[in-house]
């Protein structure tokens, strides 16, 4: 199964995972609030280093294997369990696409107030928004191009970098809640090139039903082999 995506979009997510690099560190996006710009990436990438270096190779690997277990799990649900089928129901187009890909990442997003229950609301209120943008990013590039692997290797990577840079913790990329917004915004932004109009037209996505067959159909198409 190929990848349909253009070099130029290529591009989009390598910006994207570049970025992600730049953010993971919790307090990222205050430094850049305070030092006004590109000044406050040196020591937020000095604070991502810092982090790193910390770990010890035992709970360097957990953090690899847990994030990218996580990204594996959460993208084969969403994207391509429930992605699928909501594109099944709605089908191609631009306004049905964005019906796919908001209720799915509405969904995931929904999926994150479970951390609630051992860190304080404010912190998940934060992690919900930020889950909201990129799943559905992540499943607008799904819908386009028809493959889990690439929303897999991003949604690996960017658990895998906040939880190293937080030291092995799951705090939020963002250091309050306009950062957050913003956050989602560019995710949004990145998702409404992916789904241009004329990208809409038919989706990437070559699949039958997931999760149920018609029983009336399997039967028809039975009989019509017997009878061949």
């Amino acid at each position: 199964m190929s990848i349909y995506l253009s070099w130029s979009e290529w591009i989009k997510v390598v910006m994207y995972v570049s970025l992600l690099v730049t953010l993971a560190h919790p307090q990222a996006m205050h430094q850049l609030e305070q030092a006004g710009g590109a000044s406050a990436l040196v020591p937020t990438l000095r604070g991502v280093a810092k982090n790193l270096a910390a770990l010890t190779p035992q709970k360097l690997a957990v953090t690899i294997l847990f994030g990218g277990s996580v990204g594996l799990f959460e993208e084969t649900f969403f994207r391509l369990g429930l992605v699928n089928q909501l594109r099944l129901h709605f089908g191609d187009g631009f306004q049905r696409a964005w019906c796919t890909v908001l209720i799915s990442g509405g969904l995931f997003a929904a999926l994150h107030f479970m951390n609630a229950l051992n860190q304080p609301l404010s912190l998940t209120v934060m992690q919900v928004l930020q889950a909201f943008g990129t799943g559905v990013l992540w499943g607008a590039i799904y819908w386009r191009s028809g493959n889990a692997v690439v929303p897999v290797i991003l949604h690996s990577l960017t658990d895998i970098l906040i939880l190293t840079a937080t030291a092995g913790t799951s705090a939020s990329a963002a250091a309050s809640f306009g950062a957050s917004a913003a956050y989602m915004g560019f995710d949004f932004a990145l998702a409404a090139i992916y789904l241009r109009p004329k990208k809409t037209r038919h989706s990437g996505i070559q699949a039958k039903p997931l999760w149920y067959n018609d029983p009336i159909e399997e039967i028809e198409e039975n009989e019509a082999n017997f009878l061949k």
